[in-house]
């Protein structure tokens, strides 16, 4: 049952008389409306009446009020570009939620720093509205050209990339560039092509902890690492001859040694025939395996033997004695190849390299060298 005029509240009628107003145009957009006592005697009401009538019609939007100026007409149009607004913007948002991102790791996930890496580029994406997949596998295992298949089966549009061997993930990379697909390389990426990659600025970092192993005094200094092939590897390498060369220190050959990690016994026999007062290792994983054996053989770190790690992971922290090491802004980079990634996707950026600054962490495996 319908109500009539006749039964209308008055606060309804005033409503109905203003909106008649409004449609017929005596009352334009933006025009001052009569104050509430005015509407009272207009209307033959009480004030709270007219209150109410023109609170009913603020909630629509058909009116608005400006304190100590007094009640106006609303624009419709501003009203519609104000849902239109709105529409864009929720478009906005499920265009982003249906954008497919992908973080392909191809590495030992067991590693804190990957997770971190992992962890950083998820934070940026969700504060940008986006989400992102991950697809984990091992290189030993040749999982490359199969996790790259299901990022083109799943229609990703962009992926972050960890791999440990990036040379060896060559075609995988050229598979996703044939189909215009962006990626950024976090940490290391392969020469053979231009890539976008973000980094932890590693030969400054070579370089800082040689320096400072330097500074304590040590000049027969072991550098241990695992595959100098490797980009990361190497400039950590290089750092450290930098720190020796600034030092006048003679770069000695016998006294860099890879593959640490399956041969810790090369380094027990370096330390026995050369006067080795310090280890600086290429990561903080080789420096938990070299502080191991060497204390099977009756060495105590550091009073006879100084050790350095590299990267401030989880090994470093947990480690007895704890490692001084360099510290990797791990959730930067993540968030940094997720701030490429998304300029990449808007055609805004070329392939670029971006290496963020390290940091010495001094702890309890380092101290000065004693006479051997």
């Amino acid at each position: 049952m319908y109500m009539t005029e006749s039964k209308k509240a008055i606060y309804q009628i005033i409503q109905c008389d203003i909106l008649d107003k409004i449609e017929q145009g005596v009352y334009g957009p933006g025009t001052l409306l009569p104050s509430e006592n005015q509407m009272a005697e207009i209307y033959h009401t009480s004030v709270p009446t007219v209150r109410r009538a023109l609170g009913d019609l603020v909630y629509q939007k058909r009116i608005f009020r400006i304190k100590g100026k007094g009640t106006f007409v609303s624009d419709v149009n501003d009203e519609k570009e104000e849902e239109k607004q709105k529409d864009q913007k929720e478009k906005g948002r499920q265009e982003k939620r249906d954008t497919k991102l992908c973080f392909l790791v191809l590495a030992d996930t067991s590693d804190s720093s990957i997770m971190r890496m992992i962890r950083g580029s998820q934070s940026y994406l969700f504060s940008k509205g986006y989400t992102m997949s991950i697809l984990y596998g091992e290189e030993a295992a040749g999982d490359e050209m199969d996790l790259v298949k299901e990022c083109l089966d799943r229609r990703m549009e962009g992926v972050i990339w960890f791999s440990m061997v990036p040379e060896g993930n060559l075609e995988g990379m050229k598979l996703l560039r044939s189909h215009e697909i962006p990626v950024v390389m976090l940490d290391r990426g392969p020469s053979q092509i231009p890539f976008t990659l973000v980094s932890a600025y590693n030969l400054d970092g070579g370089y800082q902890m040689a320096k400072y192993l330097i500074g304590l005094g040590h000049r027969n200094i072991l550098f241990a690492a695992n595959e100098t092939g490797f980009v990361a590897e190497r400039d950590r390498m290089e750092g450290y001859k930098m720190a020796l060369a600034e030092a006048g220190i003679p770069y000695n050959e016998n006294l860099v040694l890879e593959h640490c990690m399956e041969d810790v016994d090369q380094v027990i026999e370096k330390v026995k025939s050369f006067p080795v007062t310090a280890i600086q290792c290429v990561n903080d994983k080789v420096a938990c395996q070299v502080i191991r054996r060497l204390e099977q053989e009756g060495y105590r770190v550091p009073t006879d033997i100084s050790v350095t790690g590299f990267d401030n992971s989880s090994e470093a922290e947990y480690s007895s004695p704890r490692l001084t090491t360099i510290d990797q802004p791990f959730e930067d980079m993540g968030r940094m190849a997720a701030k490429k990634l998304l300029k990449l996707l808007s055609g805004k950026q070329l392939n670029s390299q971006t290496h963020l600054p390290v940091e010495l962490v001094v702890k309890e495996s380092t101290c000065q060298p004693k006479e051997r």
